[in-house]
């Protein structure tokens, strides 16, 4: 009976050498501890507002430490009130976190740990990092959400992860997920590069 106490906690049967098997097969030159070795994966943005109470210190932040004009701090916290007091981004991004995670894993179960690391709002790119380093990762993963390479954007947290990293913790950047093409063959990347086509079709070939 106390074995039968567990048995929702032990690993589908087979399932460990299933990932043992694989990693010898699809990797042979590392080592296999590291290839199964826990790893977090960082989901990088730019966060947004707590609420209006939040608007002046986070456009503080985003402006690199100089507050926003009283003039557009009032328009800052007009645009937003039209929105409802507060953007949706720290939502989807949070969707997007949880998506990732459960499709890795499908994957390999148990292996992965993602986590959002926002660049202008809790939860800030460090504390991320620092509650990843403490969960047991063996190493890090940065993935910004903008899916191409830009000095002043993907550069930008690539340098702010970095500089988090006091401790010298392994970290990897994914700077060009654009190029992996296979995710444009997925059904919900052709919906929306077919939805992305047709909003487009009406600007003259020039402006493209």
């Amino acid at each position: 009976m106390v074995g039968d106490e567990h048995d929702g906690e032990r690993q589908e049967p087979g399932a460990s050498a299933v990932r043992h098997e694989h990693a010898q097969v699809m990797h042979p030159w590392i080592e296999e501890e590291e290839l199964l070795a826990p790893v977090g994966v960082m989901v990088m943005a730019l966060g947004t507002p707590a609420g209006p109470d939040d608007i002046e210190a986070y456009y503080t932040r985003m402006r690199g430490g100089h507050p926003p004009s009283p003039a557009l701090l009032s328009d800052l916290q007009r645009r937003y009130a039209a929105i409802g007091s507060r953007s949706p981004l720290l939502e989807r991004t949070q969707a997007q976190v949880r998506g990732l995670q459960a499709a890795l894993d499908q994957v390999d179960p148990g292996r992965f740990r993602v986590a959002p690391g926002m660049q202008h709002s809790r939860p800030f790119t460090e504390d991320s990092l620092a509650e990843l380093v403490a969960s047991g990762v063996q190493r890090v993963v940065g993935l910004v959400l903008a899916p191409h390479y830009s000095r002043l954007s993907v550069g930008v947290y690539r340098e702010r992860l970095k500089a988090a990293n006091t401790s010298s913790f392994p970290l990897t950047m994914i700077e060009h997920w654009h190029l992996a093409t296979w995710l444009f063959w997925r059904p919900l990347y052709r919906q929306r590069l077919s939805r992305c086509s047709a909003s487009m079709a009406w600007l003259p070939t020039t402006s493209r």
